[in-house]
């Protein structure tokens, strides 16, 4: 392929751009009669980095006659999709979350939820640079795993 070839490809499709996406969060039915200040529409708008997740064929030697081939019996996708939130001022995008894993797991009855009370769908979705999207994954069977820790400095 040429360079010239190349940038009239580039010049007539473009290119992804990472920084053009969304991220649209179903509530849990766990959280649905919580009374929420953090809405699923805030999720989206402070949602700084989203993952689209690495898919992998999972393969095992085969040898029937002559060199051994690699085949593929399934396909297994990332057990965790890594997301990063921004956090406003009064700290609702953090309550939530919190109140998420509380519901999932308390502390203060160490009742521990069914899986389809606390599981959701979020959609992730690649942008073009209109705004028009043009490529989702959904996510099912979605729950935070991990909340990372909350760096606070007097710096």
């Amino acid at each position: 392929m040429t360079l010239r070839r190349f940038m009239d490809k580039v010049g007539r499709d473009g290119i992804a751009l990472q920084s053009k996406y969304r991220v649209d969060f179903m509530l849990p039915p766990i959280l649905l009669a919580e009374n929420n200040s953090a809405t699923t529409d805030d999720l989206s708008l402070y949602c700084n980095l989203a993952t689209l997740p690495r898919t992998t064929l999972l393969t095992s030697n085969m040898k029937t006659y002559g060199p051994a081939r690699q085949y593929a019996y399934a396909r297994s996708a990332e057990e965790s999709t890594p997301m990063l939130f921004y956090i406003d001022r009064n700290m609702q995008i953090k309550r939530f979350f919190d109140l998420w894993v509380e519901k999932i797991h308390s502390l203060k009855n160490f009742h521990l939820s069914y899986f389809d009370e606390y599981a959701t769908e979020i959609k992730i979705t690649q942008l073009d640079h209109q705004g028009n999207d043009v490529y989702s994954i959904v996510l099912v069977g979605a729950f935070p795993k991990m909340i990372n820790d909350l760096q606070l400095s007097a710096d």
